[in-house]
């Protein structure tokens, strides 16, 4: 009968996963009821984005080795405002 109520368990948590990494949000009022249980954080770990593949654990931080990314020279990062579009600061007022 154990072994009912695991995969029971199993199946509960794998659907609570799934949700979470499919994007369905839970509300502030359910977050807190369920707080700290096993099904918050199947929920919390699947909309955070979190996998495991062959005993390793990928997530946020630790991304797929051998993904790099390079950026393009058209980064709006790296664009440089001209100094003409601001006016300079006068000697004085």
């Amino acid at each position: 009968m154990d072994s009912f109520f695991y995969k029971a368990k199993t199946e509960i948590l794998m659907v609570s996963y799934l949700r979470g990494h499919g994007g369905s949000e839970m509300s502030r009022f359910t977050r807190r009821l369920i707080a700290r249980s096993e099904l918050h954080r199947a929920w919390l770990l699947g909309s955070l984005g979190y996998v495991e593949e062959g005993g390793v654990t990928y997530g946020p931080c630790n991304t797929y080795p051998g993904i790099t990314f390079e950026p393009d020279d058209t980064d709006e990062a790296q664009q440089v405002i001209p100094d003409d579009v601001f006016p300079t600061y006068p000697a004085q007022l």
